[in-house]
């Protein structure tokens, strides 16, 4: 599947540059009559789309946003969190086992309980009642930036665990809130991570020195997301940027193998043509309509 995303849409190295641009159509990896391998049933092809279009609840307001396309392969991708390793069944992944637990033991206080004893609707009503003490996406961070915050967000666009696009969706929801981007781009930045998975790795350069991540190659404000939030804080330098690196072997003993900017959405970094795609100086941070 990431291979077919790959190939209808602009990529490099393994990963898409911008999955949120991205008009892959997962029809085209239906069977063909008398076809069997290196292709999906209609049944699969069912499956496939319910994953990239997310969940709505029984009005079609959004429960869960859906995953974008490019990061279905890797180490810690769709296999761990969403699907498992059995192609018959998802019993064995980490969203299942996580989601499973919860509904048994914080909302219908039943062990065995399992996803077949209910349904969507059902459930994620019931669910609500933990929901004020659980959820964080208040988008009112009117407080915040009264008090002199600064936030820095970022999420890869590989991540298996959480579709980045929900990040999308509550920096959205913070700008509606809040008077527009311009009102909240002085106090909070998203920073969107091609080819990154769930708090790191992945294909895409993804070390900026973060809280789970690998260690960025120095402590300055443009490679270390810590050092620019400092820098921010106390000097008042909003970051537009961010360069992310990938190590080799994902060694960061054993150098750098690739770097590249992670722009501040809704600008995303533009390939010039020339040059190594592995080298940050060859983009730059353009509107994603430019």
């Amino acid at each position: 599947m990431s291979e077919a995303a790959q190939r209808a849409c602009p990529s490099a190295d393994g990963y898409l540059d911008n999955p949120g641009s991205c008009r892959f159509d997962p029809s085209t990896l239906a069977c063909k009559p008398g076809q069997n391998d290196r292709c999906l049933s209609q049944a699969q092809l069912g499956g496939l789309k319910a994953i990239y279009a997310g969940t709505n609840d029984a009005d079609g307001k959004p429960i869960n946003p859906g995953y974008p396309v490019g990061g279905e392969a890797g180490p810690v991708a769709w296999s761990l969190w969403i699907t498992g390793t059995d192609p018959k069944r998802a019993a064995g992944s980490l969203l299942n086992g996580f989601s499973s637990a919860y509904f048994a033991n914080m909302v219908f206080d039943k062990p065995d309980w399992a996803p077949s004893d209910g349904s969507v609707a059902g459930d994620w009503s019931a669910s609500q009642k933990n929901g004020e003490a659980l959820d964080a996406a208040n988008p009112d961070l009117t407080a915040f930036k009264a008090a002199g915050g600064k936030l820095i967000q970022y999420h890869g666009w590989s991540d298996a665990a959480i579709p980045a696009s929900s990040s999308i969706d509550y920096y959205k929801a913070v700008a509606d809130r809040m008077g527009g981007v311009d009102q909240i781009r002085p106090f909070y930045r998203l920073f969107l991570a091609p080819g990154m998975m769930h708090c790191g790795l992945g294909p895409g350069p993804g070390a900026v020195g973060g809280v789970f991540g690998q260690p960025s190659p120095g402590h300055d404000p443009e490679h270390d997301v810590l050092a620019a939030l400092a820098r921010w804080v106390e000097k008042g330098v909003s970051p537009e940027s961010i360069i992310a690196t990938r190590y080799k072997d994902d060694d960061p003993g054993k150098g750098v193998a690739a770097q590249r900017p992670w722009c501040a959405y809704p600008a995303v970094a533009r390939f010039s043509g020339k040059g190594e795609h592995s080298d940050a100086a060859n983009f730059t941070c353009v509107a994603p309509s430019e």
